[in-house]
């Protein structure tokens, strides 16, 4: 895993590999029986942005952050994944209607749609930087909507949009 999981903001029901593997191999009787389902967590990192949120199975929770997933448990059915409210999606959808169109469906796809609001996902302003042993630059970024408890740090990377202003504007001011 990537480090420790800070919040969990959705789940899905996936065929494990092996299971695929294993049913290629079975009678349709067999397969009724033994394909059981797993679940993934799209979890969001301590320390990081949302942009590195995850999928994790089932077993890297139970091993790696029980405490977390004890919790929700408590909270959501873990028999049927949460929905967000549709009105919610489509308003998103239209508020960022001046991306490409394609763009859009990919964000939604892979963000949107697992919880992370698209605010989350914009850089607000770079607060400092620090410079890594191996020469790399990484860059305090508080993001939009998000406290400054929240913040991350991330290297400049293009497929953050407007990163490289931030940085610009960072420079300026520093």
């Amino acid at each position: 895993m990537s480090g420790k999981v800070s919040k969990i903001l959705t789940w899905r029901w996936v065929e494990s590999k092996e299971t695929r593997a294993e049913l290629a191999a079975m009678s349709a009787e067999e397969k009724k029986y033994r394909a059981k389902p797993q679940r993934e967590f799209f979890v969001h990192f301590q320390g990081m942005s949302y942009w590195r949120c995850e999928w994790v199975s089932e077993l890297q929770m139970e091993v790696f952050n029980s405490t977390t997933l004890r919790a929700y448990w408590k909270k959501f059915d873990m028999e049927e994944p949460p929905k967000l409210d549709e009105d919610e999606q489509i308003s998103r959808r239209r508020k960022h209607a001046k991306e490409g169109r394609t763009e859009v469906d990919q964000m939604e796809e892979r963000f949107y749609k697992n919880g992370v609001r698209p605010e989350w996902l914009q850089v607000h302003r770079i607060l400092n930087h620090q410079q890594l042993r191996d020469g790399s630059i990484q860059y305090m970024v508080k993001w939009r909507e998000l406290g400054y408890d929240k913040f991350s740090w991330d290297e400049e990377d293009p497929d953050i949009p407007n990163f490289k202003e931030a940085i610009e504007r960072y420079y300026v001011s520093y």
